[in-house]
């Protein structure tokens, strides 16, 4: 039987909340709902546009596509300057990626082998010579801060220098990673636009020592989520953390499904609405 792949996602959903990574990773539950996703759904609605771009684009034609497709994931797309993320994007994907001199791959994925377990990442933007590598992830959050994404960004670039047969140190050389925050905030607002959507570039740099330190965190979880025992884990193992205001299972009562009840949000206030639907997904 072919094993199931871990990823960063993955192993930071058991950090985060054992319940949910029950639900969604060992019975693999999902569920369809539109009432708490507004947060990842900004960020979804960018990302298939910058999948699609292309040179010919205008920064026009980039915003109304991005607000047709966050309206049709049920997001008011005058909530966020979709303008200024577009504006952003052509900057990044001309100037920066366009003119690196480097092969560019979107929506690459990169595999490896990490606690004797498969392990893979999805890159937004890999840009890749024979000795050297740039990788850029897509963040929509509200803040251009970088430190809650230093391990997964570290994990990518162990992925990578596993399959260019580098050590840690030539990985921590040559892999180098980057966050582009297309909707963050920029606070200084005497810069033009392209020194905005400059400012919303951040590089996350690491010493092999750090590579190290956040390879063996990641190890590490994965031996726990092996060695948990599944039947002592129950709905109020869910624990309250800002993870709940856009997590599928939030709030789902008992007489929807009995498998599926999060008692932690639910005795919380948290209420689903009736029109959510939950089913096994298949393609887990």
């Amino acid at each position: 039987m072919k094993k199931e792949k871990f990823s960063y996602t993955r192993v930071s959903c058991f950090q985060t909340c054992k319940w949910q990574y029950y639900l969604k990773y060992v019975k693999k539950y999902k569920v369809d709902r539109n009432d708490n996703t507004k947060l990842a759904a900004k960020g979804v609605a960018f990302h298939e546009v910058a999948e699609k771009y292309s040179p010919e684009f205008s920064i026009d034609q980039l915003t109304e596509m991005m607000e047709e497709r966050a309206a049709a994931l049920f997001v008011d797309p005058k909530e966020y300057d979709y303008r200024e993320a577009a504006s952003r994007l052509k900057w990044f994907m001309d100037e920066f990626a366009g003119k690196s001199g480097l092969s560019m791959k979107r929506e690459h994925w990169v595999n490896g082998t990490f606690a004797g377990e498969p392990v893979c990442g999805a890159l937004d933007v890999m840009l890749s010579g024979p000795d050297e590598v740039k990788i850029v992830d897509f963040k929509s959050g509200k803040s251009a801060g970088t430190d809650s994404y230093r391990d997964q960004l570290a994990l990518y670039a162990a992925l990578i220098g596993q399959e260019m047969r580098w050590n840690y140190e030539e990985t921590a050389k040559k892999v180098r990673c980057y966050i582009f925050f297309p909707l963050a905030e920029i606070k200084n607002k005497s810069l033009n636009g392209e020194e905005r959507a400059m400012e919303a570039l951040k590089e996350i740099f690491f010493t092999e020592e750090q590579l190290v330190g956040s390879i063996a965190k990641f190890e590490s979880t994965i031996e726990a989520i092996k060695a948990t025992d599944w039947t002592k884990i129950k709905s109020n193992s869910a624990e309250i953390s800002f993870v709940c205001s856009f997590c599928q299972f939030a709030g789902l009562p008992e007489s929807l499904n009995k498998d599926c009840f999060c008692s932690t949000t639910y005795n919380q206030g948290v209420k689903a609405p009736r029109s959510v639907k939950v089913y096994k997904d298949p393609t887990r």
